[in-house]
This record gives structure tokens, C-alpha cells and sequence, in this order.
């Protein structure tokens, strides 16, 4: 039967919002999830409200959940900012121990400085234990399969172990379906 992942953008910090992560874990556990996806715009809100990520994991695994994924990693034309994003969320990995950080690409894999730039986030991702779920936005870089496969092509040559081409299902549903590539069965 296929898991289906509460992920908190619809409910997330960049929205402008008091995320409340504490408060979804157990609202998530008794709708019945059984993975949990936190962002991290509202992980760095936790922090800064003193809650330490540590304490959010306790209680994902208490309420009966294990984090399967990070939103999300923004490739981006601002490579400071991209590798600021990447080494922050390797920080909270090591934490949460999430199957994937997702990775949005915000500009043509063809775009110069790009391809480095993946490279380089998904280095510092693999030697924090963690995969990366490169996610499928019509409005973004990655507007098409093709343009998305590009991206995990390239994060497996520069070593990411199974990057993989996540297909989501609108964001108010929550619901998630990956695929590694290569793989012929939806994860």
C-alpha cells in the first residue's frame, strides 16, 4: 500500500506564518500519516523560537512517524544562497535523517553555472546521508520531465546515491508518489 508523506509547505514559515511544527506532528499522526515532511523555512523558524530540532525528531518518532523528506533546496542564479540552503538543510538531515531533501530548480539546467552548482549541493547533501528528490514544478526550470531528469542525471554522476524525480500530486493533498530513476515501480 502506498505511504503517503504529510509535507508542511501548505502550512509553512515562508508563507508568513507561525508554522507550528509541534503542533502538526501529532495532528499528522492522528490523520493517520506515518511519514512526516517538515520545510525548512519552518525549521529554521523552530530554532529561532529556541525549540531544537532534536526535540521535533523525538516527537516525529513519538507520535509514530519517521521524516522521509526536507522541503527544499532552491537551485538558484544566487550560488551563495544555494549553498547556504544546502548546508543548512545537510545540518538539519543529520538531525531528522530524512529519505530525501527535495530540490526545486528555479532556472534551465543549461543555464551557465548551473551544472557546477548542482554538483556541489548534491556533495554536500550525499555526505550528510541523504538523498535528493528532485521535484517536478511546471512553473519552475524544471518545467518538464525531461528538464527535471536532466538535474538527476546529473546529481547521480556527481555521486548523489538513487536522485530521484518526484511527481506531486497538488500541495493541498500531501500526497506524494517518487520514482529513482532507472526504477521501473513507483516508490
Amino acid at each position: 500500500m502506498t505511504e503517503l508523506c504529510f509535507n508542511t509547505m501548505n502550512h509553512s514559515a515562508w508563507l508568513g506564518i507561525d508554522a507550528h511544527l509541534a503542533d502538526q506532528v501529532p495532528a499528522a499522526a492522528a490523520a493517520g500519516y506515518r511519514l512526516f515532511g517538515p520545510d525548512l523555512f519552518s525549521l529554521r523558524q523552530l530554532e529561532e523560537h529556541g525549540t531544537k530540532v532534536g526535540d521535533l525528531a523525538d516527537l516525529i518518532t513519538s507520535s509514530g512517524m519517521r521524516c522521509f523528506e526536507i522541503a527544499a533546496l532552491g537551485i538558484s542564479e544566487d550560488r551563495d544562497a544555494s549553498l547556504h540552503e544546502a548546508h543548512d538543510l545537510a545540518r538539519l538531515a543529520q538531525v531528522l535523517r530524512p529519505d530525501w531533501v527535495m530540490v526545486n530548480g528555479y532556472l534551465p539546467f543549461a543555464t551557465p553555472g548551473i551544472p557546477e552548482l548542482v554538483d556541489e549541493c548534491a556533495a554536500i547533501l550525499t555526505d550528510a546521508g541523504t538523498g535528493l528528490g528532485f521535484e517536478f514544478l511546471p512553473f519552475t526550470g524544471m518545467g518538464s520531465i525531461a528538464a527535471a531528469l536532466e538535474y538527476v542525471h546529473r546529481a547521480r554522476g556527481a555521486g548523489a546515491p538513487s536522485p530521484a524525480l518526484s511527481l506531486t500530486r497538488g500541495t493541498c493533498s500531501g500526497a506524494r508518489w517518487s520514482r529513482r530513476a532507472g526504477d521501473a515501480r513507483p516508490r
